[in-house]
């Protein structure tokens, strides 16, 4: 490995240089070098460059290049910011290695994920330990799962484990996860230290950090980030990274949200306190106090919420959309025929928490005989009810500069109100968290600009306050590819109803007769699964499977299979949506046929 780093990241990409002569396929564009050097200019010169970076530029190579050279020639790290995790293992597991053994450098390159991504040795000890009172049957059948797998792994990340399905045991995986005041380098000192813990570690000695935009966004509002003191940062897939800051801020509060609650003092499933009441009588009262007080403040909480759905009814069951969202401002004119109202609502959840710190008290004073299955467990509804009186003390209290809205969401199994809060502008947040506070960064997308000028963008995430202070660079970069020449577009009129089944059959019929004529790979683009399961249906019955592969997203199923089969066929049709609208990288010939089904447009009536 050569240690001597070169006067400019630039001479990487020259004629000649190591990108050429050791990266398969690499061709010199000269848009990739004017991103280099423009890069390489803002990282120098404490300077922001706001990139429209055209697709197929290869810019993600182009800020590795001159992130990797900062890094190293002022020993602090880059920081790169995506939204897609397709994005994050292209960059971690591809380009960056692939750089590397281009120049000869070492370069040290960590992906952080957020602390509930990891297990927790220590936890899952206790679990174990303790699966008897704390599990369900088919829960423990999932802990044998996570028990083999973690004995394997050597990340401890569970997006790892396809043998687990996280949204389908979110309890299990609660007890089990790494988290904060239950999960730290004392406590699992003997087991070598937990798996986050090893992850941070790394953060101080990398030269590339690779995050996504929401933790990355958590840790810049953390008080005690992890995230070295100094850096440069990029920000990709900029376009997405207001609204997932927005995300970040957003506090949500439903029925579901008291669940851990009312299990743990549900009267009929206190097996966690029966011998524990036994051995401390000064806690039976206030232990049979809060069975009472779980049971009406459930019964309050149903209630509250029920009435306001049927208050809505009319509207939500006339709407074509599964999931409906209202804003609001004025509390009383919302919730005027809700029983119980917000307030009466709000009191008891405060009455309850009273209760419960009475508890906490006596437990605190007899911790050291108290066993750890109860602690655990009790700790996690403090930490529930404390967030909960947060978000409620947020939704009641007038602010003009947040919004306030309600989603009702249908479900023939059950209908679900949520209550949800966000600020009404992140840009403050950006500016005052990021880049007031730090010298130099990037912002790049494919689109980020709004008829040719960046404003609109600037003014989203905060870059418009910081004019005086900041030398701003302003470009955009063209793709290398001449669409005009290498691609037509054609667009389907016929005036068919979208949620037509004539409409899905149309379609399947395009979809099946360019397939047979053309013989090439196909991607098509859909904007729900409902879409997919349809097409699926028909294609599936019209082709024959022995020529042609039809490969379609469906929950559990990875998508880097899906990927890798469709790289494998040449007569593959492979039909995805959401994630595989961004962030996946097919190179060279391997869409020749891209089909969008829809459009696909934000709801109108999304309150934000």
């Amino acid at each position: 490995v050569n240690s001597e780093i070169d006067n400019h990241p630039v001479k990487y990409f020259d004629g000649g240089g190591p990108l050429e002569l050791s990266w398969k396929g690499y061709e010199k564009r000269m848009s990739q070098i004017e991103f280099v050097k423009d890069s390489h200019r803002a990282f120098s010169e404490s300077s922001i460059l706001i990139a429209e970076a055209g697709t197929g530029m290869g810019k993600s190579l182009a800020y590795i290049a001159s992130g990797f050279f900062s890094s190293k020639k002022n020993k602090s790290p880059m920081v790169i910011s995506t939204y897609t995790k397709n994005l994050q293992d292209q960059l971690f597991n591809n380009d960056i290695p692939k750089f590397a053994s281009c120049i000869d450098k070492e370069i040290t390159a960590v992906i952080y994920k957020g602390r509930n991504n990891y297990i927790c040795k220590s936890r899952m000890e206790t679990l174990i330990n303790s699966h008897i009172q704390l599990l369900h049957k088919e829960e423990i059948n999932e802990l044998i799962t996570l028990i083999v797998w973690e004995w394997f792994t050597i990340t401890g990340d569970i997006n790892e484990c396809g043998g687990f399905n996280i949204s389908c045991n979110n309890r299990l995986w609660a007890l089990i996860m790494s988290e904060n005041g239950y999960c730290s380098p004392r406590i699992c000192k003997k087991y070598e230290g937990c798996y986050l813990e090893r992850v941070r570690k790394k953060l101080l000695i990398s030269d590339i950090i690779i995050i996504n935009h929401f933790l990355f966004a958590n840790e810049l509002m953390s008080d005690g980030s992890f995230l070295p003191e100094n850096f440069v940062y990029v920000i990709d897939e900029a376009h997405q990274f207001s609204k997932v800051v927005r995300d970040q801020l957003e506090k949500k509060i439903n029925f579901n949200s008291f669940s851990d609650l009312f299990n743990f003092f549900d009267s009929k499933n206190n097996n966690w306190s029966k011998n524990f009441i036994d051995r401390f009588s000064g806690l039976s009262k206030y232990c049979n106090e809060m069975f009472l007080k779980s049971s009406i403040l459930k019964a309050t909480i149903k209630n509250f919420f029920d009435s306001y759905y049927n208050n809505k009814c009319d509207f939500v069951n006339n709407s074509d959309y599964i999931v409906n969202k209202v804003p609001f401002s004025n509390l009383e004119d919302e919730f005027i025929n809700t029983d119980p109202n917000p307030y009466e609502v709000n009191n008891m959840i405060l009455d309850f928490n009273k209760s419960l710190n009475d508890i906490s008290t006596i437990i605190n004073d007899k911790k050291d005989e108290i066993a750890n299955s109860f602690l655990l467990e009790f700790h996690i509804c403090e930490k529930k009810i404390a967030d909960i009186i947060e978000i409620f003390k947020m939704i009641i209290k007038k602010d003009d500069t947040v919004v306030k809205w309600s989603t009702f969401t249908k479900s023939n199994h059950k209908n679900l109100t949520t209550l949800s809060i966000a600020p009404l502008s992140v840009k403050n947040f950006i500016y005052d968290n990021l880049i007031s506070n730090y010298d130099s960064g990037i912002f790049c997308s494919a689109t980020l600009m709004v008829n040719d000028d960046f404003r609109y963008f600037k003014d989203k995430v905060g870059l418009d306050l910081a004019v005086i202070e900041k030398n701003i660079i302003e470009k955009s970069y063209q793709s290398p590819f001449h669409y005009t020449d290498q691609a037509r577009l054609f667009l389907f009129q016929k005036k068919i109803d979208v949620n037509d089944s004539l409409f899905i059959e149309e379609i399947g019929s395009q979809i099946i007769d360019i397939c047979k004529n053309l013989n090439r790979r196909m991607l098509v683009l859909c904007t729900s699964f409902k879409q997919i399961r349809a097409l699926k249906n028909y294609i599936g019955t019209k082709i024959n499977i022995n020529e042609y592969k039809l490969l379609v997203q469906e929950p559990g199923i990875s998508k880097n299979v899906l990927i890798s089969n469709y790289l494998d066929y040449s007569k593959s049709i492979l039909v995805g949506t959401s994630s595989f609208w961004e962030g996946v990288d097919f190179p060279g010939d391997k869409v020749e046929i891209l089909f969008i089904v829809k459009t696909p447009f934000d709801n109108p009536y999304d309150p934000i």
